[in-house]
């Protein structure tokens, strides 16, 4: 198995790596020291020649040997959490680093529950990787030269042994290899498939209960958590077998070294050495073989850490400057991922100022897709996305924020006091912030807990959904963007909450665009203009009344949403 030497010069841990090696090389000489002389003390001891002088000098030897090993175990010890350590803060800076140059876009190149898989599981075994699998390849082959030296100084023979049987633990491996890297690969990817699942449909699963399609999500985990347990139990089959494999060929070699002792050696006290030394020499090897399997995982996981890292980023234009004011223009767009199947086609809509607007449609119809293009995460195959003459995919992400915020249904709040949460520049005043507050009537809550200075828990855990939501909106409010993206964020919240945060981004609609999606149509009904999108296309354009006259897919989804509404409310009752 090669040794990813990418990430050895990415964490700087080399020299870290020789020196557990090193300790490690201590502990086994300074352990066969110790059964040498302890063997030598039984023979002196049956053969009664200890004398004080003699247990003097083996007391001091033991001491000696003892407190080499016990310095080695503790050096290693913590050489190696150092080691994680490093790794462990390096790769999430690394990750971090990645993912902020990505901004939105990071999802093109990993998901979002692959993304905290990278950040937790991931780092735990590429942690194991390196400050266990790592040292102990070099620190198995300085103890496989340090055995064949002191087992050659003894018998020739047992040294030819030794030199057979040291590579059928390795070969067995480098056989395992073959099997077990697809059943790693296979048990990865399964438990990414899940976890992607189970976090895409958790975040979406009150809506599934108001479409009454929650059984369909159960049975979609269910069966992925099959599949994920299958490849595991294949796995786990695999390491179970090369573990009885191994054991196999050490117990046997041991066996194998005892009996050439045996018939070799004239002197007891070499013979007992060696039988019982035989398991000291063996042992690294077994331990590599059983660090093996934690290094099978940590490359895959590796692999799939290295596909975000080498992500290409898109080349933007960072001369370019927005000013507010301007229309964006949507002119005769197409797009697909990848140049495969066309997710947008023949796309024509303008945003103007003081005008607020919706995008409906079911899932799959391309609303999220637009959504890339306005942030300027994705380049048109045809047509152009257009602010002010600039197209908005050579626009700097950071320049794009100045005017565009982005308000999604999962915005982050960390732990932070209100005031800290609402100073987006260091001009807002306290008044502006009461203000903005009471806009989303969230004023009398804030001053009812201590004012400005209300500590919020971490994600925001000790405020309410609708809260979170209405706080979410007064902070991008007080940043006074010229563009507004509401992707979601009112959906899933309690009714009062709805109004509050709608009726908030009404009164500062003069003069700025606003933007909202979202599935429930209830939220959409007020806008200027509504487009409603079916596969990649613009199926209707208009008003609400004009739509729902029309008596097309826009009014069908308004019934339909209704008539679900209305069951799911009767299910709750009940």
């Amino acid at each position: 198995m090669k040794i990813d030497k990418r990430a050895l010069a990415l964490f700087y841990i080399k020299n870290e790596v020789y020196l557990i090696a090193f300790c490690k090389v201590l502990t086994f000489l300074s352990s066969l020291y110790l059964t040498y002389n302890f063997v030598d003390l039984l023979f002196k001891l049956i053969n009664k020649n200890a004398d004080s002088s003699y247990l003097t000098l083996f007391i001091l030897r033991s001491l000696f040997a003892l407190i080499v090993y016990y310095l080695a175990m503790f050096f290693d010890n913590k050489i190696s959490h150092e080691i994680a350590k490093k790794v462990r803060n390096l790769l999430r800076t690394e990750i971090y680093n990645k993912i902020e140059k990505l901004s939105l876009n990071y999802t093109e190149a990993v998901s979002t529950s692959s993304l905290l898989v990278m950040n937790s599981s991931s780092i735990v075994s590429i942690e194991l990787y390196f400050n266990k699998f790592i040292p102990q390849i070099f620190a198995t082959a300085l103890i496989v030269i340090s055995s064949l030296v002191i087992y050659g100084f003894i018998s020739i023979w047992l040294a030819v042994a030794m030199l057979i049987l040291y590579p059928l633990i390795p070969l067995s491996i480098m056989i395992i290899i073959k099997k077990s890297k697809k059943a790693n690969k296979k048990t990865f990817t399964d438990f990414l498939s899940l976890s992607e699942v189970f976090f895409d449909r958790l975040q979406g699963f009150t809506v599934a209960k108001i479409y009454g399609k929650e059984a369909n999500v159960s049975r979609e985990v269910d069966k992925l958590s099959l599949n994920y347990r299958q490849s595991t139990m294949q796995l786990l089959k695999h390491q179970l077998n090369s573990i009885n494999v191994m054991d196999a060929i050490t117990y046997l070699s041991i066996f194998i070294m005892s009996i050439i002792a045996i018939l070799t050696l004239d002197n007891p006290i070499f013979i007992i050495f060696v039988i019982v030394a035989s398991f000291e020499c063996f042992k690294p090897l077994r331990a590599m073989g059983g660090l093996f399997h934690i290094s099978m995982k940590a490359s895959v996981e590796l692999e799939n850490i290295y596909k975000l890292l080498d992500y290409k980023e898109d080349e933007k234009d960072k001369n370019i400057r927005l000013a507010p004011g301007y229309d964006i223009n949507i002119n005769n767009v197409d797009f697909a991922y990848d140049n495969k199947k066309k997710i947008l086609k023949n796309i024509n809509m303008t945003f103007r100022k003081s005008e607020k607007i919706a995008l409906v449609g079911e899932s799959g119809s391309g609303k999220s897709t637009l959504i890339k293009l306005l942030l300027g995460l994705k380049r048109v195959q045809k047509g152009f996305v257009k602010y002010a003459d600039y197209n908005l995919a050579d626009v700097d992400f950071k320049e794009l924020a100045k005017i565009i915020t982005l308000i999604t249904s999962d915005s982050y709040l960390n732990a932070d006091t209100i005031r800290n949460h609402l100073a987006v520049n260091e001009n807002i005043s306290e008044d502006e912030m009461f203000e903005v507050l009471e806009k989303v009537n969230l004023k009398d809550l804030v001053l009812e807990n201590g004012g400005l200075d209300y500590k919020l828990a971490e994600g925001a855990s000790n405020l309410s959904g609708g809260q979170r939501q209405r706080l979410l909106a007064a902070k991008a409010i007080l940043k006074n963007s010229y563009i507004y993206i509401l992707d979601e964020s009112v959906s899933n919240i309690d009714d009062y909450s709805k109004k509050s945060v709608l009726a908030a981004f009404d009164s500062i609609s003069k003069d700025k665009i606003i933007l909202i999606i979202s599935h429930d149509l209830e939220v959409t009904k007020d806008c200027d203009k509504i487009y409603v999108l079916k596969d990649g296309k613009i199926l209707e354009e208009g008003a609400h009344i004009e739509l729902i006259n029309k008596n097309n897919l826009y009014a069908n989804l308004s019934k339909e949403q209704t008539s679900l509404k209305n069951k799911f409310l009767a299910r709750e009752v009940e």
